[in-house]
């Protein structure tokens, strides 16, 4: 079985259609918490350095391992690039539009759709 580390803010949660994503890829996963607040600079670092090692550490017991974006933190997302560690990112190209009382027209996190880049 593949397994994936997935970083989403505490605050959000993997749509089901996320999740099924993730079970028909054949991925075992593991949530890896943001805090509401973020993370700063030496803490995003310290958690890039954990990432590198376990993705050497998977590779090296001939273990897929996977680092999956649910929730976007860009200075990560950029010294990962900058290492070299190759990640994923959940994306989707639909949108819900959504009519307020009011009239007003929200879009909406779509529940359908998702897939791995």
């Amino acid at each position: 079985m593949k397994q994936a580390f997935i970083i989403i803010n505490e605050q959000h949660m993997l749509l089901k259609n996320q999740v099924e994503v993730l079970q028909k890829a054949g991925f075992e996963f593991f949530t890896c918490l943001v805090p509401a607040t973020g993370w700063n600079l030496k803490k995003i670092r310290e958690q890039a350095r954990v990432f590198e090692l376990a993705k050497k550490s998977a590779t090296k017991n001939k273990r897929r391992l996977e680092i999956i974006f649910a929730s976007p933190v860009p200075a990560l997302m950029s010294i990962l690039s900058q290492r070299g560690i190759r990640f994923k990112v959940f994306h989707n190209d639909f949108r819900e539009k959504k009519e307020s009382p009011n009239g007003k027209i929200i879009m909406a996190i779509a529940q359908v759709g998702w897939m791995l880049v």
